[in-house]
């Protein structure tokens, strides 16, 4: 006989849900919401389209003020000036992933890449015929996005000044993205002026999917994007001040009829749980949306604030998100959803674990330490402020910030000033 058998219980509630009340709840992840170094950067512009903060793997952030490029060392905590531009200012910059090698977009429409450990211009490439606002690399292809609505795909081992032109944006492309772990030449995500979020097929001209606000996409301009290094396929987008929302998309998945049936769930920040389906207003509706969702769309989360920046965790299933109107804050979340639609239908796909605070403008830049555990944020107040928001690897060694400043845990902060220039 089993003395804990439920037929001989007097308490209404479950053995096993007992259990769960009683057992000890998980202590959350404690994350010093205080930044552990300001530097004052003069002259970074507050321009929601331009992406002027970069954080190399040799541990050096470029970041671009006015006409000039600079570079912090976050060993020493050197700073050194790379360049300084004639007639022009410096709108995007862009590390290749391994390596020494700085891009620098231009407000010209000009595209340079220095070697950031000799100072020296290696190549200067044209192409476009308006200001450069984003850049991204995948190994030797570097690919710019323009306010002249195209995007170049250029193999820096050429001297030919790029591969293709991707025409698909009709305003100005203010976001790019390469998944390097699709396929040989991997995807690019771009996201634009015109609201609309596209994928393409490596470095050919093919568009795989374009998702504007009938597809279930953003209303607003998408700068915030990035792939999860966690799940394949997975891509997060997020949308400017008229949308605000995040919206996660399963990029390989077939379009399956289960799929095609299911509804993609919109989530409002700070709502404990969904009941039901949510139509543009944000009201829910009772009954499910005659119209077929977008198959690819994994669910939405109106974060109630501009969406400026996306970057996923290395090291765990978290992403942060940076915010303008009318916020100005700094989110880390715990990514609860999976990839497929189904998966979402338990709850908010986001679960916040700390909110930063302190910037007084826009929080418009935003880049990774490559350890994965330091991010540096930037806004239009010409701060630069660095958050201990992630775990670091274990091997990597617990305690230990940027430039062997002790800031983690409870315990005490070290808050230190500077300037980039």
């Amino acid at each position: 006989m089993n003395a804990r058998s439920e037929i001989y219980s007097l308490s209404p509630v479950k053995y096993s849900s007992q259990t769960m009340l009683l057992s000890p709840r998980k202590t959350p992840r404690a994350v010093s919401k205080v930044p552990y170094k300001v530097l004052d950067a003069p002259d970074l512009a507050d321009d929601f389209y331009l992406n002027l903060v970069d954080w190399g793997s040799s541990g050096v952030l470029a970041v671009g003020l006015g006409s000039c490029v600079y570079l912090w060392n976050s060993g020493s905590g050197k700073v050194v000036r790379l360049c300084e531009l004639e007639g022009e200012t410096v709108t995007s910059v862009g590390w290749i992933q391994r390596g020494t090698h700085l891009a620098i977009g231009t407000s010209r429409g000009l595209l340079l890449i220095y070697d950031t450990v000799t100072s020296r211009r290696l190549r200067l490439m044209t192409g476009h015929s308006a200001r450069i606002g984003s850049l991204a690399w995948n190994a030797h292809i570097l690919t710019s996005g323009s306010r002249d609505r195209s995007i170049l795909h250029r193999d820096v081992r050429s001297p030919s000044q790029y591969l293709s032109k991707l025409v698909g944006h009709k305003q100005e492309v203010c976001g790019l993205r390469w998944n390097a772990d699709v396929g040989a030449n991997g995807m690019l995500a771009s996201g634009g002026n015109d609201n609309k979020v596209m994928v393409w097929d490596g470095v050919g001209e093919r568009a795989l999917f374009k998702w504007g606000e009938q597809e279930g996409g953003h209303k607003a301009a998408v700068k915030a994007i990035a792939w999860s290094p966690h799940q394949r396929g997975l891509l997060a987008s997020g949308g400017g001040t008229a949308d605000r929302a995040i919206k996660f998309w399963n990029t390989i998945a077939a379009a399956t009829p289960t799929a095609i049936a299911s509804p993609h769930p919109t989530y409002t920040y700070g709502e404990p749980s969904f009941t039901g389906f949510a139509d543009n207003n944000g009201a829910y509706e009772t009954e499910r949306p005659s119209a077929p969702p977008n198959p690819h769309l994994l669910s939405s989360y109106d974060t109630g604030s501009q969406v400026c920046n996306l970057l996923w965790s290395l090291n765990t299933n978290e992403l942060v998100s940076t915010h303008g109107y009318s916020q100005n804050a700094i989110v880390v979340w715990k990514y609860r959803g999976g990839t497929k639609p189904a998966a979402a239908l338990a709850g908010p796909p986001l679960e916040e674990v700390v909110s930063l605070t302190g910037h007084t403008y826009r929080v418009l830049y935003l880049a990774m330490s490559p350890e994965g555990d330091v991010i540096v944020t930037g806004a239009g107040d010409e701060t630069l402020r660095f958050w201990n928001a992630f775990k670091r690897r274990k091997e990597d060694g617990e305690g230990v910030g940027v430039g062997g400043s002790s800031a983690r845990g409870g315990g005490g902060v070290v808050r230190e000033w500077g300037t980039i220039r």
